[in-house]
C-alpha cells in the first residue's frame, strides 16, 4: 500500500504576486471590519459611541499587517518562500504568524481606545481573540484548497499522460548563443532536454552519446527561447525553464500544479499555472 504524504508536508501553492497580496489584504481587512461591526464581540457592544471607528481600526490593522508581510517580508527574503519548497505546514505557520502580529496590533488599538491599560495579559487576550476569529476559517480553507487542487491536477495529469507523443523535428543543428561567443553551443534539437535559467546564466541539459550532460552559458532564457523559436517542440513551462516536449516521460500533479518528468532527469520541472492551458494545447 502506497504511503500517503502527511498533510502538513504536502506541497501547497504560494503566490507572492502584488495583485494577489493587495486584493487578499483588502478582502481580509474588510471581513474583519464587517464581522466585528455585525456581531460586536470582545466588548464592542458595550461602547456607547465610536463602534464603527474601532471596527474600522481593527480591520485596518489586519490589512496593514497582511500587506506588510506579503509585500515587504516576502520580497526581502524571497528564498524562504520558494514555491517548490512550500507545504501546507509552512502555510499554516505563515498564517499563524500573521495572526500573532495582528493580535499584537489589536492590543495597541485597544489601549489607544481606552478599552484597557497596557499589560502583557491584555496582549495575550487579544492574541486569543484574533486567533479565535481567524485561525479556524483559514485552516478549513487551507484543507479544502489543498484537497481540491491536488485532486484536480492529479486527475488531469493522468489524462495528459494518455496523449504523450513524440513530434518530428528537424535534424538541422541549432546554435544556442552565449554572451561569450566562444561558448556558443551547437546541437541537434532532439539532443536538448531542457534549459534552466539562473540570474544571467542558462544551464543546458542535453544528450551526448546517450548520456545526460550539462553546460552553462552566459545568457538569458529569453535569448535561448528566440534561438529555438522555429522548433515547435520547445515549451516555456515556467519563467525559469524551457523544455523539449519530446523528452517528457510523464506528467504528475499536486496542489501546486503540473510537474513534468523528463527522460534522464531526476528533478520534476514545474509548470507555471499561467502556462497550464498552453501545456494542454501542446499535449492534447
Amino acid at each position: 500500500m502506497k504511503n500517503e504524504t502527511p498533510f502538513f508536508r504536502r506541497p501547497y501553492p504560494f503566490d507572492p504576486s502584488l495583485v494577489r497580496s493587495v486584493v487578499g489584504s483588502l478582502a481580509f481587512g474588510m471581513f474583519i471590519f464587517l464581522f466585528l461591526r455585525l456581531f460586536e464581540p470582545f466588548g464592542i457592544a458595550d461602547l456607547k459611541t465610536g463602534k464603527t471607528l474601532i471596527c474600522f481600526e481593527f480591520g485596518a490593522m489586519s490589512l496593514f499587517v497582511i500587506l506588510a508581510m506579503n509585500v515587504g517580508f516576502v520580497r526581502l527574503f524571497p528564498r524562504l518562500f520558494l514555491e517548490q519548497n512550500w507545504t501546507t505546514g509552512k502555510e499554516l505557520i505563515w498564517m499563524s504568524l500573521h495572526f500573532v502580529l495582528i493580535g499584537f496590533g489589536n492590543a495597541l488599538i485597544a489601549v489607544q481606545a481606552n478599552f484597557s491599560e497596557w499589560s502583557w495579559e491584555l496582549v495575550l487576550t487579544y492574541e486569543v481573540y484574533t486567533l479565535g476569529v481567524g485561525i479556524f476559517p483559514v485552516t478549513i480553507s487551507l484543507l479544502i484548497t489543498e484537497v481540491r487542487l491536488r485532486k484536480r491536477y492529479t486527475t488531469e495529469s493522468v489524462e495528459l499522460n494518455t496523449h504523450l507523443h513524440t513530434s518530428i523535428t528537424t535534424e538541422i543543428p541549432v546554435v544556442l548563443r552565449s554572451d561569450n561567443k566562444n561558448e556558443d553551443l551547437t546541437l541537434i534539437p532532439d539532443q536538448l532536454i531542457y534549459l534552466e535559467a539562473a540570474d544571467n546564466y542558462v544551464t543546458v541539459y542535453f544528450l551526448e552519446n546517450e548520456a545526460v550532460r550539462k553546460t552553462i552559458l552566459r545568457s538569458t532564457l529569453k535569448t535561448q527561447e528566440a534561438c529555438l523559436a522555429e522548433i515547435p517542440t520547445f515549451f516555456r513551462a515556467h519563467k525559469s525553464y524551457l523544455i523539449n516536449c519530446n523528452h517528457i516521460e510523464c506528467v504528475s500533479g499536486n496542489a501546486q500544479g503540473y510537474k513534468l518528468h523528463l527522460n534522464g532527469i531526476t528533478t520534476p520541472i514545474p509548470v507555471s499555472r499561467k502556462q497550464n492551458l498552453e501545456l494542454r494545447k501542446r499535449l492534447v
